[in-house]
C-alpha cells in the first residue's frame, strides 16, 4: 500500500493551472536536475541540487543550493545558500519552472461549474471526435470530385483532352488541401490536435454548398424570370463562405460558438453593406451584376414570355439615361466638363 505524501510540490503554467505534480514522502526534499533528486526538473535553467525543501517548527523553508540563478519566492529573489520561509500558497520559482507547495492541511478550492459555454464545449468537442473517421469525409470528397468532373466538361469544348480535366482536378485538390492543412494548424496551436478531417469534411460540404448555390440560383433566375436571384448569387455565396469560416473556428474555439456567430454575422451584414454602397456609387445599383446573364435552353422557361414591343419600350425609356451616363463617363475619362455632363444626367 502506497504511503500518504507528506505534501505535493505542483508545477504551474503562467495562468496558474497545474502542468504536473510530485508526491513528497519525507522531508527534506531536494530539487534539481540531479539523478537522485526527491523531485526532478526539465529545466535547463535550474542545477543539479538547485534547492532543498524542508519543513521546521514555524513551517515550511527553502534553501537555496549551488545555483547561479537563484530562486524566486513571489516578488523575493533569493541566491545561493540563502534560506527563506514559504508562505501558503505563495508560488515560487526555480529558473523557468513556477512551483507551489501543497500541504494536507490545506484547503481545496471549491469545484468550478462548467456553465452554458462549457457543456457546448464538451458537445462540440465530443462531435468533432466522432467525425474525425475517414468514413465522415469520403463521401463527400467523391461528391466533390464528380461535382468538378461535371463542372469542367460543362464549360469545357468537346474533344478536350483528359490531361486537361486531370490539371483541373489537381488544383481543386490542391486548394481544399491547402485550405484544410492551415486550418488543422490552427487546431494544433488552441487544441493540441491537428482534426484534420473534422476539417476537410467541413471544407467539403460548404464547397459543394457555394458551388450549388452559385450556379443554381442564375439558373433559377432564368426559368421564373427573377433576375434578383442572379444577382443576389454572389451575396449568398458569401454568407456560405462565412457559414464555413464560422464552423472551422468553432472547431479550434467550441465554447465560443455564438460569440464567433456574432462576430462573423456582423462582418458579413458590414461587407455587403460597404459592397452594396461601393456599387451604388460605380453603377447606381446595389447589385454588381447589371443583367442576369445565364441563358439555359428554351424548354427550361417557365415563366411567361415577354413580347419584343414591350422590350423595345424598355429600352427606349432607357435611352436617355444611359446616353447621359455615358457623356458622364466620358467626361471622366478625358478630363472634359464634368459638370455639364451631370446637368444632362439630371435633366
Amino acid at each position: 500500500m502506497d504511503r500518504v505524501p507528506v505534501a505535493l510540490i505542483e508545477q504551474l503554467d503562467a495562468h496558474g493551472q497545474v502542468l504536473d505534480s510530485w508526491p513528497v514522502q519525507s522531508w527534506p526534499c531536494r530539487i534539481g536536475r540531479a539523478f537522485d533528486a526527491d523531485v526532478r526538473l526539465d529545466d535547463p535553467y535550474t542545477a543539479a541540487e538547485h534547492a532543498i525543501l524542508t519543513m521546521e517548527a514555524a513551517g515550511p523553508v527553502l534553501t537555496v543550493g549551488e545555483t547561479v540563478n537563484g530562486a524566486l519566492i513571489e516578488a523575493k529573489a533569493l541566491v545561493a545558500g540563502e534560506s527563506r520561509p514559504l508562505p501558503p500558497g505563495a508560488v515560487w520559482r526555480l529558473g523557468h519552472t513556477r512551483l507551489r507547495l501543497r500541504l494536507p492541511g490545506d484547503p481545496v478550492a471549491p469545484e468550478r461549474r462548467l456553465g452554458r459555454h462549457g457543456v457546448q464545449a464538451a458537445v462540440a468537442e465530443a462531435t468533432v471526435l466522432r467525425q474525425a473517421g475517414w468514413r465522415s469525409w469520403l463521401p463527400w470528397a467523391l461528391l466533390t470530385l464528380l461535382w468538378t468532373l461535371w463542372d469542367m466538361w460543362r464549360d469545357q469544348d468537346p474533344g478536350t483532352p483528359a490531361r486537361d480535366y486531370l490539371s483541373g482536378l489537381l488544383i481543386t485538390a490542391g486548394v481544399v488541401a491547402g485550405w484544410t492543412l492551415l486550418w488543422s494548424l490552427g487546431s494544433k496551436l488552441f487544441q493540441g490536435r491537428l482534426q484534420y478531417a473534422a476539417h476537410l469534411r467541413l471544407a467539403l460540404i460548404h464547397g459543394l454548398v457555394w458551388s450549388a448555390v452559385v450556379a443554381a440560383l442564375p439558373a433559377l433566375a432564368f426559368m421564373f424570370g427573377w433576375p434578383v436571384l442572379s444577382r443576389m448569387a454572389d451575396w449568398v455565396g458569401a454568407a456560405v463562405l462565412c457559414r464555413l469560416v464560422w464552423a472551422h473556428l468553432c472547431v479550434l474555439q467550441p465554447g465560443h460558438r455564438a460569440a464567433l456567430a456574432a462576430g462573423l454575422a456582423t462582418l458579413f451584414i458590414a461587407g455587403v453593406g460597404l459592397r452594396g454602397w461601393f456599387n451604388q456609387q460605380a453603377t447606381g445599383s446595389v447589385f454588381a451584376e447589371t443583367y442576369a446573364a445565364t441563358v439555359l435552353p428554351p424548354s427550361w422557361l417557365l415563366a411567361s414570355p415577354v413580347p419584343v414591343e414591350t422590350l423595345a419600350a424598355d429600352l427606349r425609356a432607357w435611352r436617355p439615361e444611359m446616353d447621359a451616363r455615358a457623356r458622364r463617363d466620358e467626361a471622366e475619362a478625358t478630363g472634359g466638363d464634368l459638370d455639364d455632363a451631370l446637368g444632362d444626367f439630371a435633366d
